[in-house]
């Protein structure tokens, strides 16, 4: 017997199944040829087989007990249709697979065997009315004969059938050997599986990484140009966020006269067969960013086809700068080019001509190349030639004034520069010359030596004019302090002398004039005293020295008060206040500021007075406030000019020189002043001694 590939008995091949219907129809043959026999043979047997007359039905051996005759009935009938079921599914089986199926003989046997057994069970049920045991024992003859023919038939494919078993054995074996090895390939497909699902979210987050992290702008949209693709550097350069715009149409970022012909030049691409164009082959662009700023962009565009749908993806640079630096490089290009330049060869050989050196010189570069340049422009050099080119060789360069005349035969000066160039192999080769024209310059030089010389000439006659000027200011001072005095004295002491000799002999009235006499001389003392102080303040060199304006201060105050004892009045004076400059000067100043501030708060019953330090505008400012009668800003212009009063003499009395004589000290120092101030709510004046104060 023959074992199939998958272990099972190898079935009757086509060419043994003739035979088989062969030998079948034999055993069919022989069996009808038996059973016709023993009809014939049998004695009686022919004669009697549907005989019933001379016996009893088998109802009568149930006593016709209903029970007894249902159970019968019932179990024969449903035994004899269960081997008819059995035997029709059996010859269902057989035919079907009667190219396939082992020992068919066997079930085609079998299937007999059966078919008889339920015709002897359904003669059970027949005999209980009818008694044909005759025709019943036929039946089980016919039965025993197909049960032996079976048995014969069976017992010569026993070892088959135990070969059979034992390959069904190994098949089995095999199966449950195949389904281990199964199980193990799909354990490791599950791993391939999970190692690739693993290596894939690897490389995509890989990918996603490298999308997010590109410098590049990259945008992928799908066949209906929607964005379904936004990275980080997209987001910074159209200023929106990668959420916003998923979803939405590539049209948001083009200008919208562009948008119109932008789909259909996506879709002609997405029929030609090139797969990506590099950046710079669709030439300048324009994006357009959220906010409706515009801008030039280059681009590179590639399109991918996966799983039925196309997707284009752009890489999108923003050139905004480049084509600002390229404008700017073609802006100095153009300026450069209007420096005059010019190379030449060891040998003196133009080589290189540009526009600013024809605009110097009047020749065209075709008219010069190929020309010495140094007979071209009738050179004058301002010394030897050989030295010159001696320094130019040593140091690389050389810097000089030339002499060059143009082609119009003008001779003009340039400040020449000349740089030498090497080649690869470190070997002088050309050089390269820069001129600019200082002709004017030269003159203009010439021009101001001449002025300097008059200007020196004007200084000494005006010095010696300012010489004498102090001469005679001297001699007006000098005139002032003896010559006008001495008739203040007399006028001052003989009106004293009257009014004590001769007070009984003048009446009230000539007592008045007398007093009024004696002031007016008394002031006019005092204005001779300011005069000559505010001629001396500007004149003298200063004392620089560091100067304690606090202690000043208080020496001041103290001497005011002092001078009027009785007066209750509230002073503050800030510590450390420290400045530079002329001390005697300083003094001057502090005690005018004071003293206007003392006089001006005579009548307030509260009196106040501060002399600190503050910051104005960065700057640390010195200055002198009270609370007295102040003034009206509109008239502070005239408050620092010489003999300028903003009160009479009879409110508050003064000579109008000392605010002049402050700003004249001031102003000498590189100092400043300036007040603020409102009628009856006094006046603050600020200073600096120094240009430098407090910065």
């Amino acid at each position: 017997m023959q074992i199939g590939p998958a272990g099972t008995p190898a079935s009757t091949s086509h060419s043994n199944y003739p035979r088989f219907q062969y030998w079948w129809r034999r055993y069919d043959l022989l069996l009808a040829a038996l059973a016709v026999t023993l009809l014939f043979v049998w004695p009686h047997l022919w004669q009697n087989l549907f005989s019933s007359d001379l016996f009893m039905p088998h109802g009568m051996c149930y006593l016709w007990i209903r029970e007894l005759v249902a159970l019968h009935l019932s179990s024969d009938l449903l035994i004899g249709l269960s081997y008819v079921a059995i035997s029709a599914m059996l010859a269902y089986l057989v035919y079907q697979s009667r190219r396939d199926i082992p020992f068919r003989l066997i079930f085609l046997a079998f299937g007999m065997f059966i078919v008889t057994c339920g015709m002897t069970h359904f003669m059970e049920v027949w005999t209980i009315w009818s008694p044909m045991f005759w025709l019943s024992g036929y039946i089980k003859l016919v039965t025993a004969i197909v049960s032996v023919a079976t048995a014969v038939l069976l017992l010569p494919k026993i070892p088959q059938v135990r070969a059979l078993i034992a390959t069904a054995k190994v098949a089995e074996e095999r199966k449950r050997q195949l389904e281990i090895v199964n199980k193990e390939l799909d354990a490791l497909r599950q791993i391939e599986r999970t190692q690739a699902e693993v290596a894939l979210r690897a490389s995509q987050t890989q990918l996603a990484g490298i999308v997010e992290s590109a410098m590049d702008a990259i945008i992928t949209v799908d066949g209906n140009q929607a964005i379904v693709l936004f990275n980080g550097a997209a987001e910074k350069m159209f200023r929106c966020a990668a959420k916003d715009v998923i979803g939405q149409s590539l049209n948001r970022f083009i200008p919208s006269r562009f948008r119109d012909h932008h789909p259909a030049h996506i879709d002609n691409f997405g029929l030609t067969k090139v797969t990506k164009r590099t950046i710079g082959n669709l030439g300048t662009i324009l994006g357009l960013r959220a906010d409706g700023d515009e801008f030039p962009i280059e681009a590179s565009i590639s399109q991918l086809e996966s799983e039925n749908k196309k997707f284009y993806t752009v890489i999108l640079r923003d050139i905004t700068e480049r084509k600002r630096a390229e404008k700017a490089l073609k802006e100095q290009a153009r300026m450069l080019d209007l420096a005059p330049v010019s190379i030449r060869d060891l040998n003196g050989r133009i080589i290189f001509w540009n526009t600013g050196a024809e605009q110097m010189y009047g020749w065209t570069p075709k008219e010069a190349i190929e020309k010495n340049t140094h007979e071209l422009l009738q050179t004058e050099f301002p010394k030897p030639l050989h030295e010159i080119k001696d320094q130019l060789f040593a140091q690389g360069s050389w810097r000089g004034e030339l002499v060059h005349t143009r082609k119009d035969g003008e001779r003009i000066v340039v400040m020449s520069q000349w740089i030498l160039h090497r080649n690869e192999q470190d070997e002088p080769a050309a050089i390269l010359e820069t001129n600019n024209d200082v002709t004017e310059h030269r003159r203009a030089e010439e021009q101001v030596r001449k002025l300097n010389e008059e200007l020196e000439q004007r200084v000494a006659e005006r010095t010696a004019q300012l010489s004498a000027a102090n001469k005679e200011l001297e001699a007006f001072s000098y005139s002032v302090s003896h010559d006008l005095r001495a008739p203040l004295r007399h006028i001052n002491g003989f009106s004293q002398a009257l009014l004590e000799d001769y007070q009984d002999k003048l009446d009230e009235e000539g007592r008045t004039y007398l007093q009024e006499l004696r002031g007016a001389s008394e002031e006019m003392a005092r204005l001779i005293d300011d005069v000559l102080q505010l001629a001396r303040v500007s004149r003298g060199q200063l004392h620089q020295e560091k100067v304690n304006l606090t202690e000043l201060a208080q020496e001041v105050l103290d001497e005011l008060q002092r001078s009027e004892p009785e007066r209750s009045i509230s002073i503050a004076i800030e510590s450390e206040l420290v400045t530079h400059g002329d001390k005697r000067l300083i003094r001057v100043v502090l005690s005018n500021l004071l003293g206007n501030a003392w006089k001006f708060t005579s009548r307030k019953e509260a009196a106040e007075i501060r002399f600190g330090r503050e910051q104005q505008n960065g700057e640390k400012v010195f200055f002198v406030r009270d609370n007295g009668a102040g003034f009206d800003m509109a008239y502070a212009d005239k408050l620092f000019g010489a003999f300028q009063r903003l009160h009479s003499a009879k409110e508050f009395e003064g000579t109008g020189i000392g605010l002049a004589t402050v700003q004249r000290i001031l102003n000498r120092h590189g100092g400043r002043v300036w007040v603020e101030a409102k009628v009856d709510q006094g006046a603050t004046f600020y200073f600096t001694v120094v240009a430098s104060e407090g910065k």
